[in-house]
């Protein structure tokens, strides 16, 4: 073990780059996070639909604001993902398929 470092405050999670560490190597928080920030902007992209907006548009903006923050950093985060957080965020893919937000 090393030696223990004063005046060095141990936290159980860190935000750094966005990005949410905890200190027992699970990503519940940064999932929990990232899920609550889509879900916002699911909502400000169902309101683009009801005033209208082109699915081509759409699909571009729900890539920008969606789409983009699910892969920030992923390599880093992703491969501590539990199989139920994993399901989580297959969830909002889904939903965004089924609402028509995205062209694939």
């Amino acid at each position: 073990m090393p030696v223990p470092l004063d005046g060095v405050e141990r936290v159980v999670c860190l935000k750094l780059l966005g990005v949410i560490f905890e200190s027992n190597f699970r990503c519940n928080a940064h999932v929990d996070s990232l899920l609550s920030q889509c879900s916002q902007r699911l909502y400000l992209i169902k309101l683009l639909l009801s005033q209208g907006m082109n699915i081509d548009h759409l699909d571009q903006v729900t890539h920008a604001l969606i789409i983009s923050r699910l892969r920030y950093a992923l390599p880093v985060w992703s491969g501590f993902l539990t199989v139920d957080l994993s399901n989580r965020i297959e969830g909002l893919l889904k939903r965004l398929k089924r609402g028509g937000y995205l062209k694939e």
